[in-house]
């Protein structure tokens, strides 16, 4: 060692040039120190890599290959089955709640029927208005429109219900300006069709005959009764229902009656008729 160090400094001292100041290069031993700097890092990342390498080589051992397996197929079938369930639930389940086209057709036309009942009973409404200012022009116009789209034998009820008020507003209230409708009829010739067709009609007096024995029943054991009639017209159904009371076991219990009506004169011809 010493003898190989001192030939290298004896060799180096060979090649100094005469007359110049020697110069000292030290750059052999700088530059040789870094690649051994350089190695020693290298080294430090290989044994990192390699035992981070290791470590995850083991965890990747560790792990039960056979469950991953499992789970994998266990995914698979899942989604067989639930794909295979949304076939089956397709055709017998939604089918079922399905709307056929028929129930849509039916649908859309009854909404049909329903704005254009609704339109008429609106357009009814502006004539009632116009009717009430005065503005018979204008209630005519309404009134000729209204007869012409409304029938009283329409499907839908509210058709039916504006063709006959149609038809009223027109002969109540303008029939003398437009003379399109015949002349009211006389209301006791009203109430005396009524009463004819009660005497020769069994479905009248049949409802009469049944209320009478709900009231009847009602009335079991009292002594002060009072009847109150919205719309008494002639009170055919009272009568039946007096007799039975005067003849009860107990005796006829005191009796008031207060009748409403559209005519004052046949009130008065009503009571007349209850008080004999």
């Amino acid at each position: 060692m010493m003898k190989g160090g001192f030939e290298v400094v004896h060799t180096t001292l060979n090649m100094i040039q005469p007359h110049r100041e020697p110069i000292w290069d030290f750059t052999t031993t700088t530059v040789s120190s870094i690649p051994w700097q350089q190695q020693c890092i290298n080294s430090d990342i290989n044994e990192l890599s390699e035992w981070v390498e290791h470590v995850t080589k083991q965890l990747i051992d560790d792990l039960p290959a056979e469950d991953t397996e499992t789970d994998h197929r266990g995914s698979l079938q899942a989604a067989e089955t639930s794909m295979h369930c949304e076939e089956n639930f397709a055709p017998s389940v939604l089918g079922d709640f399905r709307p056929s086209k028929t129930v849509t057709c039916e649908k859309v036309q009854w909404n049909r029927l329903n704005e254009q009942g609704l339109s008429l009973i609106t357009l009814l409404l502006e004539c009632d208005v116009a009717i009430s200012i005065d503005n018979l022009g204008e209630a005519h116009r309404m009134l000729l429109e209204l007869t012409q789209m409304a029938s009283p034998y329409a499907v839908s009820c509210a058709e039916r219900v504006v063709a006959y008020f149609a038809k009223a507003m027109s002969s109540r209230v303008i029939n003398s300006w437009l003379g399109i409708c015949s002349p009211l009829i006389n209301l006791k010739t009203v109430h005396s069709a009524f009463q004819a067709f009660n005497n020769v009609s069994l479905f009248i007096k049949f409802a009469h005959f049944t209320s009478n024995q709900a009231i009847l029943e009602a009335f079991h054991r009292r002594d002060r009764v009072h009847i109150i009639n919205l719309d008494i017209m002639q009170g055919l159904q009272w009568p039946a229902l007096f007799h039975i009371l005067a003849m009860r076991i107990e005796g006829p219990p005191h009796v008031t009656m207060t009748g409403f009506g559209s005519s004052m004169e046949l009130l008065v011809e009503t009571r007349k008729q209850l008080s004999k």
